[in-house]
């Protein structure tokens, strides 16, 4: 049975899947690099589970961006034959080369550029939403300790029922944000995996 790899993110039922990435300069875990035929990729949910958790940085992300663009490493191969010709042909000091090579240089850096522009963004706003997710948990504890100690006031005759339904109110409230916080950081996270294992042109989902 073919398992889908996943990045789960602490604290959140969440995930990344990463169905098809490899090793780069950013230092991927080999445990992230499984096999790259597509056939083995799993296409039912009985077929996909969650390993353990793995967090990862915004160089690992981009790296994984650039693993998973064909446009880039067709690209990649083009600026390596340019480079072995220019060697090749230094000697003539042709300026067709030359230009040819620039060229081609040129075109991998715009390349990298336009893979990292939907991952850098879409990284930090998965950063910002978690930051809310963890401000907003920390508010519904906050609130169910204030419904605590308005019960026990209650109880003991010094509060009232006004501050019991108050204090009820408040937390509904903060439970109600800590959902929106939640449902907001999954779309970040749905969003920056589309951003990483976005294939370039030509690639059908």
């Amino acid at each position: 049975m073919s398992v889908c790899r996943y990045i789960v993110a602490v604290g959140v039922n969440c995930a990344i899947a990463l169905s098809h990435v490899g090793l780069g300069a950013a230092q991927v875990p080999q445990h992230l690099n499984p096999s790259p035929n597509p056939l083995q990729f799993p296409t039912l949910p009985q077929e996909v589970k969650i390993q353990h958790t793995q967090p990862i940085t915004l160089q690992q992300a981009l790296e994984l961006a650039r693993r998973n663009n064909l446009q880039l490493q067709e690209v990649s191969i083009q600026v390596e034959r340019s480079q072995a010709a220019l060697q090749e042909l230094q000697a003539l000091e042709s300026p067709t080369v030359n230009l040819s090579t620039a060229l081609s240089l040129s075109e991998s850096v715009m390349s990298q550029l336009s893979i990292e522009q939907p991952v850098n963004p879409a990284y930090s706003q998965l950063q910002s939403n978690l930051n809310n997710v963890q401000t907003t948990h920390a508010a519904v504890n906050q609130a169910k300790e204030s419904l605590r100690v308005a019960r026990l006031r209650f109880q003991t005759g010094v509060g009232t029922q006004t501050e019991v339904i108050e204090a009820e109110n408040d937390l509904t409230r903060a439970q109600a944000n800590l959902a929106q916080a939640v449902l907001s950081y999954n779309r970040a996270l749905a969003q920056l995996r589309r951003a990483v294992t976005s294939r370039g042109a030509g690639y059908q989902k």
